[in-house]
């Protein structure tokens, strides 16, 4: 009986001794948005003064934990308005628009501000859970007149591996993308900056 007892105060003393040697670590993952780009001649080469402002409350994205126990903080390696406004640039070029960096003299003006990017992990028995969210306010501005939309993207996956850097790239690409195909294909928006 004692033998016994002894059995399970061994993985239980491990346990609680291995919960205080959590380590955190940083991963740093790359981000490619992949846009559906359609040409199409809306713009007329009017010029459209675009930029993007990172409004988000934190820096990294979110985290996730190993089976192990270790922390992983997750955080952007690239700059993300850059790579954001160069798939807006590009889109509006494909629609026939003349996008140039910001500036107040333009009677149009486009402003995408990123007000969410965040992953999330849940932890069942065998798998774990992945949620991304990806969200993006514009406000464009058109001889006084003004246009204003937030656009949401995002993911959820069931996962039975961890994932490693190149998974949570993909996985955050994809939902940054989401929300981007929802901005660039509002025909509103477009229309608006053409008027």
């Amino acid at each position: 009986m004692k033998i016994k007892s002894l059995l399970w105060t061994f993985p239980l003393a491990s346990m609680a001794f291995l919960s205080g040697c959590v380590t955190h670590t940083t991963e740093a993952v790359r981000v490619q948005p992949e846009i559906n780009v359609e040409r199409q001649n809306i713009g007329n080469q009017s010029e459209v003064a675009v930029r993007v402002i990172d409004d988000r409350n934190r820096t990294d994205v979110g985290g996730r934990n190993s089976w192990s126990g270790s922390t992983v903080n997750i955080r952007v390696a690239d700059n993300l308005t850059q790579s954001i406004g160069q798939q807006v640039m590009a889109n509006l070029a494909a629609r026939e628009f003349h996008p140039v960096p910001y500036t107040d003299n333009l009677r149009r003006k486009l402003i995408v501000r990123i007000l969410k990017l965040s992953y999330n992990q849940s932890r069942g028995i065998v798998t774990t859970g992945t949620t991304i969210d990806c969200v993006m306010q514009i406000s464009a501005e058109n001889n006084g007149r003004t246009y204003t939309k937030t656009y949401r993207g995002g993911n959820n996956l069931t996962n039975v591996l961890i994932p490693n850097a190149s998974a949570d790239s993909k996985a955050i690409s994809a939902a940054i993308s989401d929300s981007l195909n929802h901005l660039l294909d509002d025909r509103k928006l477009l229309d608006f900056l053409a008027q």
